[in-house]
Order: structure tokens, then sequence, then C-alpha cells
């Protein structure tokens, strides 16, 4: 190969390095514009961090969720209503909430789950708490209780391993059955996937449901 052929081949490598960049950088600012301007109007913030997320790849959530589900954990309930109850609401409002396939969130295992991956989540838990103590035992991590405000707290794992994490918060909501509460629980949910993945987010991946 000439001189010539190899700095063509380096160039063109770095273009596409960059444009790869680029598209990155473009894609975390639309999530961050739709965001800010959703958050305004319902006064729901999500805190989703727009970098590569500890272990995760392109493609895992699709592939832990592939068979049609994924066992979650519901801990908290900053409502006055039984637990199970609350529980099967806020799984009912997680389906299909992330881009992709089709996909049940649900707190027993199944044929359609596939062991060793889980969504954990976890309501109103207090400031010390920590993503990979959710992911081994998050019944265990310390919440503040019921409040004027409801944070949600969400980490996708490997058995214990943290693989994404997100969180989200709601202030001013009526009670469980606000419209809000649903809309809360889904954007948190959507935001469970990176940003980054293109496998499961695809390009621009700002369409919050």
């Amino acid at each position: 190969m000439s001189v010539t052929s190899r700095l063509a081949d380096g160039y063109a490598g770095e273009r596409s390095v960059s444009r790869s960049v680029h598209k990155f950088i473009i894609r975390t600012l639309w999530a961050a514009v739709a965001s800010s301007m959703l958050s305004a109007c319902t006064g729901i913030v999500v805190y989703e961090y727009p970098g590569p997320q500890r272990s995760y790849f392109d493609g895992d959530f699709e592939y832990a969720t592939h068979k049609g589900a994924i066992l979650t954990e519901v801990h908290g309930n900053p409502f006055p209503m039984p637990a199970d109850r609350f529980r099967d609401l806020v799984l009912a409002h997680m389906k299909n909430a992330p881009s992709g396939p089709p996909v049940s969130f649900v707190a027993r295992p199944s044929r359609e789950i596939l062991l060793g991956y889980k969504v954990v989540a976890v309501f109103n838990a207090a400031p010390n708490s920590d993503p990979d103590g959710m992911c081994a035992n998050g019944a265990a991590e310390p919440r503040t209780g019921p409040g004027v405000s409801v944070r949600m707290d969400l980490v996708f794992c490997l058995g214990d391993e943290v693989k994404t994490e997100v969180a989200g918060k709601i202030t001013s909501i009526k009670g469980v059955q606000d419209p809000l509460f649903r809309e809360f629980v889904r954007r948190v949910t959507y935001a469970i996937i990176p940003v980054g993945d293109n496998e499961d987010r695809g390009e621009g991946g700002v369409n919050i449901p």
C-alpha cells in the first residue's frame, strides 16, 4: 500500500470517528433540550447521565429483554396504598416504555425473562443510596418515606453488577392516580437505555413516551 493510500485511509478513519463523536454530542444535546422543555411543563425532571455507563454495551437491554420481559423489583411506596398494588401499578406503567421491541416488567420469574438480568426501582431513596446496593439488595436501601415530591431511582443489572442507572423526580403530584405519575414512571423507564445506544434507542433518541 502506498503512503498516499495509507494517509487517505487514516483520514477516512478520523472522519468516521469525528462523525460518530458529532452524532453523540448532537443526540445528547437534543435529549437535554427535550427533557428541559418537558420538565418546565410537568414538573418532572429526569437525571440521565449522557456518557458511557458502567459495563453497558450497545444492544444490552434489547438482548436482556428479547424473550419479551425482564424481572423487576419495586421497593418503596410513597403513597397510602398496599405495597403489592403499588408495585403492580408501577410495572403496568413501565410496560413498553423503553424504545425498541415491546417489553413487560414482571415481578416473578417466567419463560419470558432471561435469568441473571433484572431492573430495580426504588422510590424515595435516601441521599446515601447506592446503585450498586440497589442491584445487590434493593430492599435494604434506605428511603426517606412519603413526602411532597416523589423520586424514582432505576437500575438495570446483570446479577449484582450495575449496567445503567437513571433517576427522576416529580413535585406537586396529587396522588397515585394523577396522570402525571404514569408519565413520570414512563419517562424514567425510557431513560434506562442510555442516549448513546444506537441499537436500542436509535439516532436522536428523544421521543419520550
